[in-house]
């Protein structure tokens, strides 16, 4: 190795004064070499340009036979040999390279020409010229200096440069890399310098010999860089599994599965994966080189396009046995597919496939990189999945059940991390007061270091026994919660449970990942008898899941059959999709979250089924411009919101706290095809899930209802005289051992029923009214019996509620509250105590309009108001307690209004509106009416009835009762107009009265 005086690295003045020296006739005198500073010999830039010219000779003397044309080149040439042709001045390319297959010219390569490379001086010189300096300087172009006031770089005023501080270039082993070109700094053996090209092609260099290839002159026998191989291409996997050469660098050109295969010295265990890892005959590993991969790369058998064009067409049309026997041949892509994931993962490459259909049976593909699937298509069949219930298992209840098999598994690089036993019994300890509902603090130095990630803490405590069932560990919910990890102790999400002391049995934390993976999903295509699976599972946070299709020829049972389901990750997306569904309406579900926080749903269609399933806790759960069967929550979901929503034939299933907020919703009441058509058909909208402790802390809004029924379907039967919007306490009885919550305030504004066409909602029109708030049973649990208790809305606001679309011969009744005839057995009912007005729960109710085609309502129906039942019945404890539910009803502007509260203490306050019946009969009731029209509505009889005893009026105006009937009682009040017919209320003077 040449000696330098001083060594290498130095950084005297000298040295940086002589290396600028040199490097300036280096880059611009016309001597062909200038000696380094050990006095070795380098070779100008002049010099590496003089090349280009002396390359072309030789080419012409290493035997490369020069034409016009490529027939006169394969004139010319045998089989394997080369020749290029002329392409003349004035173009960019010089010549091009063919080679004689079997008598075909075949392009290789092309070299740039001389003028091309003076084009690109000359625009390079303008362009330096036009810059402006960075730094501002009297005799620089262009310069570049340091903080300290060091200058690297000028360009001088004569165009000369000058690298005044830059004592050596260091480029790394890699070189220099331009648009795919790199220029060598760790050259093959035999080269000094080389430039070459990404298929291995010699653009130019200078060989140790001396000799200059590719600059346009002199030199010789140019186009591969040591081990190198231009050109050496092969259309199989065989042929490089066969290859004992010493090349290390080979192109594959066959059909759907070219790239670039490059032999990996290090590697000498990885086994032949048939797509990203080849192993060749002498045990080297070649390893494509690519930006992605895709499943035909690695084999993946495809279903072809006629045999699956036809099985669509039967199992569309339902011959189940035809669709089966076209598939029964065809050879599952499972292994295959796999091969490419698990690639993707070691190289860190997406994946893409975005054609052909393949036939998947049972593998679990794990996914951890991007991954865009769409215009590709997933068969399945009776031999896919399994035909058996699999819900998975269920830590601490039920850890040996069969996990449920899934096709896609969106995994973390990022493993989740248990908590030792000595952290979890510090939150046993230390931290248990932090483990309760309303907390948003957890000042674990522990989990300082997992700022955005998620903690995950499970009790060993049971909450409640599922429809009181003590003997199944799988009825069971035990305690949990979990929150996003905030920074020095704060948790970003607010605790929701009382986790009780001493209990936690299981803490681990889900990481925050370094950025979102995308998955985009292909076209499913079902069928088969009763074989369930899970399309894609999601076990990694900060994921986007695109749109996905979904056709179901399937049939049988169905139960365990989720297409998108998530547990314990946050930050998920889903951008839309489009899935008819199930083909069996029980146990189905589209999507389904388990304890996951901030779950973003938007323009999906879930049809079919039973609809989204919030499963085992959520927290920050958002549905936009989505249609589906059902929104169904088993335990906890707080902050649930949706905007823009349509529910068919089911609604919501309600069950946790916090805000469920739905803005723009609409219902579409479908007919009962459970079996043929997977819908269901019910007379409500939201539901608390009962069969979970309907445990239901929080707030309910609901802002822009719309209720539609298909027009073409039966009525409901007669025993069903009720639409419900909200439904408090419904018809089961078990003991969860637990108390019963309904929301603590519900919010209803702006419903509309649309009865479109005809009205064919119920059997009795007459007595079938649309109801706001309606609790079937005062109690879900007697509370007398078992200790637990149900607790009822402290607030409850109804404001807009109509129907539009009434035949001129019907009636369409809407009601604000309606209470079952039970509520004197509630004596626990309020959560607040009584006020000294003898109420603890309000009740505003305003502008609800029925439309009253026919001025008839029967009794015990079509209430406004209705708390039925008798005085009779009420006991001491229900009279006495301060926890007796006792509501503070106004109403504003109700039309008419219709109140029967016989069967429950209550104070109303009425203004505005019309008052159309007001039946009481008990002392502790009363009502004010103010600024209302007074007309009574009779029922078939002609009776009229008001409880003018309990019920005073200031400022009203007396109406003749509807119906051309006429009241025989008497009016309280004062300041009251009577602008009736004297005849029609003779005990009513018909003037202002005191």
């Amino acid at each position: 190795m040449a000696s330098f005086t001083p060594p290498l690295g130095s950084s005297s003045p000298e040295v940086l004064a002589d290396n600028a020296s040199r490097l300036d006739k280096l880059l611009n005198s016309q001597e062909l070499n200038v000696p380094d500073r050990s006095g070795e010999t380098l070779k100008s830039w002049f010099s590496i340009q003089d090349g280009f010219d002396k390359i072309v000779l030789s080419l012409d003397s290493a035997g490369v036979i020069t034409v016009p044309d490529e027939g006169a080149g394969l004139a010319a040439t045998s089989n394997g040999q080369y020749f290029r042709k002329i392409i003349g001045s004035g173009d960019d390319i010089a010549f091009v390279y063919y080679r004689n297959v079997d008598g075909a010219a075949v392009e290789i390569t092309s070299v740039v020409s001389s003028d091309k490379v003076e084009a690109i001086s000359s625009d390079v010189t303008g362009l330096i010229k036009k810059t402006e300096s960075l730094d501002e300087s009297e005799d620089s172009v262009f310069d570049i200096a340091t903080n300290n006031g060091l200058r690297v770089f000028r360009i001088r005023e004569d165009l000369k440069t000058e690298l005044t501080e830059v004592v050596s270039l260091q480029t790394g082993d890699s070189g220099l890399s331009f648009s795919g070109n790199a220029i060598d700094n760790n050259a093959p053996p035999g080269w000094a310098f080389v430039i070459h090209s990404t298929n291995g092609l010699v653009i130019a260099g200078v060989k140790d010999d001396g000799t200059v290839v590719g600059f346009g002159g002199g030199g010789s026998s140019g186009g591969q860089s040591g081990e190198i191989i231009p050109g050496d291409t092969t259309a199989t996997y065989d042929a490089i599994r066969q290859y004992s050469g010493p090349a290390t660098v080979k192109d594959v050109v066959g059909n759907r599965i070219a790239g670039r295969f490059v032999v990996d010295a290090s590697d000498t265990s990885s086994p032949d994966d048939g797509g990203g890892c080849l192993v060749d005959v002498l045990g080297r590993r070649w390893i494509r080189q690519a930006d992605y991969v895709s499943w035909d790369m690695f084999g993946a058998p495809r279903v072809p396009g006629v045999t699956y064009l036809a099985f669509a067409v039967k199992a569309a049309n339902g011959d189940r046995a035809g669709a089966a026997a076209l598939m029964a041949d065809q050879t599952p892509a499972d292994d295959r597919i796999a091969a490419c994931f698990d690639f993707a993962k070691k190289m860190n490459i997406p994946v893409r496939q975005n054609d052909g259909v393949f036939l998947w049976k049972s593998t679990e593909w794990n996914v951890y990189t991007n991954t865009n699937l769409n215009g590709s298509s997933i068969v399945t069949t009776d031999i896919s999945g399994v035909a058996e219930d699999r819900w998975g298992p269920i830590p601490g209840l039920d850890d040996d059940a069969p996990e449920p098999v899934r096709m896609f598994t969106i995994r973390s690089r990022k493993a989740r991390i248990p908590l030792t036993i000595a952290q979890v019994a510090a939150l046993n300890t230390t931290y248990a007061k932090y483990l309760k509902a309303g907390s948003c603090q957890l000042p674990m130095p522990d989990l300082y270091p997992y700022r955005g990630g998620l903690l995950f803490v499970r009790s060993s405590a049971v909450k409640y026994n599922r429809n009181g069932d003590m003997t199944n560990p799988r009825q069971r919910v035990l305690y949990r919660d979990f929150s996003r990890i905030g920074k020095n102790g704060a948790l970003t999400d607010m605790m929701v449970e009382n986790i009780p002391n001493g209990s936690v049995a299981e803490a681990f934390i889900v990481p925050k990942e370094d950025s979102y993976l995308t998955f985009e999903p292909p076209y499913f295509h079902e069928s088969g008898n009763s074989r369930r699976f899970y399309n894609i599972e999601i076990y990694r946070p900060m994921t986007i899941i695109g749109e996905m299709s979904l056709r179901t020829d399937a049939y049988g049972s169905a139960p365990a059959w989720v297409k998108i389901s998530a547990h314990e990750v946050f930050d998920v997306k889903y951008k839309g999709g489009q899935c008819d569904g199930s083909f069996q309406y029980a146990g189905a579900y589209v999507l389904s979250f388990r304890d996951c926080i901030n779950m973003q749903v938007r323009d999906f269609t879930g049809m079919y089924g039973w609809g989204v399933n919030g499963h085992h806790g959520t927290k920050e759960i958002t549905f936009r411009d989505c249609m589906m069967n059902r929104i169904d929550w088993h335990t906890f979901g707080y902050n649930v919101t949706g905007e823009n929503v349509t529910l068919k034939g089911g609604g919501v299933n309600m069950h946790g706290g916090g805000t469920w907020r739905f803005r723009n919703l609409t219902h579409i009441i479908s007919a009962n095809s459970q079996e043929a058509r997977g819908e269901s058909k019910q007379n409500y909208l939201v539901q608390l899930r009962e069969d979970y402790a309907a445990d239901c802390d929080g707030v309910l809004d609901i802002d822009g209802l719309t209720i539609k029924f298909d027009v073409t379907d039966i009525p409901f039967a007669a025993s069903i005289n009720s639409y419900d919007v909200v439904r408090l306490v419904g018809t089961q009885t078990t003991n969860d051992r637990h108390d019963t919550h309904t929301p603590n305030r519900i919010d209803i504004r702006n419903v509309t029923v649309d009865c479109q066409n005809v009205l064919n909602f119920a059997a009795s029109l007459g007595n079938f009214t649309f109801t706001a708030v309606r609790s079937v049973r005062s109690e879900r649990i007697d509370s007398a019996s078992t200790g637990y208790k149900t607790f009822l809305p402290e607030f409850i606001r109804v404001e807009g509620m109509t129907a539009v679309n009434v035949p001129a011969s019907q009636n369409v009744w809407m009601s604000g509250i309606r209470f079952a005839n039970d509520l004197y057995k509630n004596t626990f009912g309020s959560r607040t105590k009584k006020r000294a007005d003898g109420t603890n729960a309000d009740v505003v109710l305003r502008d609800i309009r029925s439309v009253v085609n026919n001025p008839s309502c029967e009794l015990n129906v079509n209430n406004t108001v209705w708390l039925p039942g008798s005085s009779a019945d009420w006991t001491a404890a229900y009279r006495s307690s301060d926890y007796s539910w006792v509501p503070r009803i106004q109403m504003d502007n109700c039309v008419p209004a219709i109140i029967d509260t016989r069967g429950a203490m209550s104070v109303i306050s009425l203004s505005g509106g019309v008052l159309g019946r007001y039946l009481n009969g008990n002392p502790e009731s009363r009502l004010r009416a103010n600024g209302a029209d007074i007309q009574l509505y009779p029922d078939a009889t002609g009776t009229t009835y008001f409880d003018s005893v309990h019920a005073v009026a200031f400022g009203c105006t007396w109406l003749n009762p509807a119906g051309g009937v006429s009241y025989e009682g008497s009016l309280r009040g004062a300041s009251n107009e009577n602008r009736g017919d004297v005849t029609k209320a003779p005990n009513i003077t018909s003037s202002v009265f005191f």
